[in-house]
């Protein structure tokens, strides 16, 4: 066995590619959701803006389909995956809260990709407000903004190993109910010809009280819908999405 890699940030090379081969049904999900959302119009003239994007999965179904998409993520890993899987996309390597939104038609950010916490949280930190205001500001009139969160009611700590070919992952789950911050500490092993790599991350996710996220997206001017689902797979216990419309 290899010695252990150090433990990464968001998503190093081998995470990166576990979660494009095991972890991409929300994306596709999402997909066919801002699909049927855009039908009728010209996917030409139809931008969208993809944050926390991940290996591309949303990219590859949309940019088919002749929308113009933009990618934006802060892992390389993640964006070389999708590089090679969404060739018609584009990808910017960003924070999706330092990123600046252009005029767009759509705004996606799948997978809790706006509950990711940095090193250090500051509980009066008004980064999704900021960035809920961005959005609305660049979508066009009758624009969407499509996301997903962990809420309060996220799963409780638990401890699992998940087994697939060629990966064993051991998950440890905390909740810091005060701060509402989930942690998940992701030990896993990857096969790589005969030997097996090491390697650690932990996640910290902001978790959102569903009607205190669903004031703030109405008091930006959003008509909101809740829902517990994408498409056909419902979200697991906690995980919520919104369908927000800029009226006009």
């Amino acid at each position: 066995m290899n010695p252990p890699a150090p433990e990464t940030a968001f998503y190093g090379e081998p995470l990166a590619g576990i979660h494009d081969r095991y972890y991409g049904q929300v994306a596709l999900d999402a997909a066919a959701k801002i699909d049927g959302l855009l039908q009728g119009s010209d996917p030409s003239s139809q931008y969208i803006i993809d944050l926390g994007c991940g290996s591309g999965i949303l990219e590859k179904e949309l940019s088919e389909k002749g929308f113009p998409v933009l990618g934006v993520d802060i892992s390389p890993g993640m964006l070389h995956i999708a590089r090679e899987k969404a060739p018609n996309a584009h990808f910017v390597q960003s924070s999706l809260f330092d990123f600046s939104i252009p005029p767009c038609t759509l705004v996606a950010a799948i997978g809790e990709a706006v509950c990711y916490l940095g090193e250090e949280k500051d509980d009066n930190d008004p980064a999704i407000k900021v960035l809920t205001r961005n959005i609305y500001e660049q979508l066009a009139p009758g624009g969407y903004f499509i996301f997903d969160v962990f809420s309060t009611l996220a799963e409780e700590p638990a401890t699992r190993m998940i087994e697939k070919p060629g990966l064993t992952m051991f998950i440890e789950i905390s909740i810091d109910r005060v701060r509402q911050v989930l942690s998940r500490k992701m030990t896993f092993f990857v096969k790589q010809g005969e030997a097996w790599l090491k390697q650690q991350e932990t996640h910290r996710q902001q978790l959102f009280d569903k009607d205190w996220l669903e004031t703030l997206l109405q008091q930006s001017g959003f008509r909101v819908q809740v829902v517990d689902r994408y498409h056909e797979e419902p979200f697991r216990r906690g995980h919520l999405g919104f369908i927000c419309r800029k009226e006009g």
